[in-house]
């Protein structure tokens, strides 16, 4: 079922919440490639221990609860708490976001290869390459914001199917 505009809308607006929340009470944070990753549902503002792909599941499922807009889970494993960048790169590879027009909720992949991904952050200000802002939880100093091109290993942007 495809969203509408306003559900789209509403899914958006509730992601740069949970980012910009996150970042604010990012020494609540910590850092942990641990799975199953936890907090699904839990409110930006609460301890969390995830890494970077857990990051952006949990900025969906938080949006998607706080929308009421069911989608799915950008990391393909239904928000079981499974799932890293390889995982996320398969289920989006097909829906790569327009270059230079960004918007929230778009996913950014680095690393040497498709094969070979290392981290994934997510957009939480809409823009260009240079005026985007991106959410990311890649270290035990994070959550906090970045440009797109902070790292020089950018695989893709990509778009999770539901907001194409």
């Amino acid at each position: 079922m495809a969203l509408t505009p306003d559900n789209k809308k509403a899914l958006r607006a509730a992601i740069a919440s949970f980012c910009t929340e996150a970042e604010r009470y990012e020494s609540r944070w910590t850092y942990s490639q641990r799975r199953p990753f936890t907090g699904l549902g839990a409110a930006p503002q609460t301890w969390h221990t995830d890494d970077c792909s857990a990051y952006c599941a949990l900025a969906f499922y938080f949006a998607m609860r706080e929308s009421r807009v069911i989608v799915s889970d950008p990391l393909g494993y239904r928000f079981s708490g499974y799932g890293n960048t390889g995982s996320a790169i398969n289920y989006l590879d097909a829906h790569r976001a327009p270059q230079d027009k960004y918007r929230v909720g778009d996913m950014a992949i680095y690393g040497q290869s498709r094969w070979a991904t290392r981290h994934m952050t997510i957009c939480r200000k809409a823009g260009s390459g240079d005026s985007s802002v991106w959410s990311s939880h890649g270290s035990q100093s994070g959550p906090d914001n970045r440009t797109l091109h902070y790292r020089s290993d950018l695989i893709g942007v990509y778009r999770h199917p539901a907001l194409l």
